[in-house]
Formats: structure tokens, C-alpha cells, sequence
């Protein structure tokens, strides 16, 4: 995670792993995801990273549309508890 100091506060980017791991869902997914216009990425370095405000917000927006990542956990969640 990579701390950004400006006036209006300070802002918090993910690098693609951090965010694909808190999002559950593989790099590749975010990159798609982020072409198709659901996350803002902001080219830093050699590559894209994500605002932690951003990733709250498109699992939010996911889990409204009823998309199969917003639901991901919960199905992991009632899987694991019909196998037992």
C-alpha cells in the first residue's frame, strides 16, 4: 500500500495484487474490470493502482447490479457451510 500526502487528505493506493486479493477475484479480473470501466486504476510507475475509496465502491456497485463478484463470498460462505 502506497500512502499519497496531499492538502485535501491523505489517499491510500493498492498496487493490482493488494486490490485483486481484497476484491477476491484475480489480477487479470481487475485489469478487466478496469478496461471495462467498473474500478479507476491510476498509472503510477509500471503499473496501475487502485484507491481504497475506488475498490469499497465497485464492490458496492457489483453486489447492487447483482454481479457474480459481489456475491462471490457469501456463495463460499453457504458452500462451505452445506458441505459440513
Amino acid at each position: 500500500m502506497i500512502t499519497v500526502k496531499c492538502p485535501a487528505g491523505d489517499h491510500k493506493f493498492h498496487s493490482p495484487y493488494e486490490a485483486a486479493a481484497e476484491m477476491g477475484i484475480s489480477k487479470q479480473s481487475l485489469d478487466r474490470y478496469r478496461k471495462e470501466g467498473f474500478i479507476q486504476g491510476y498509472l503510477m510507475g509500471n503499473g496501475y493502482h487502485f484507491l481504497e475509496e475506488d475498490i469499497r465502491e465497485t464492490l458496492r456497485y457489483l453486489a447492487e447490479k447483482k454481479l457474480r463478484l459481489g456475491n462471490r463470498n457469501v456463495d463460499r460462505e453457504n458452500i462451505n457451510i452445506s458441505i459440513i
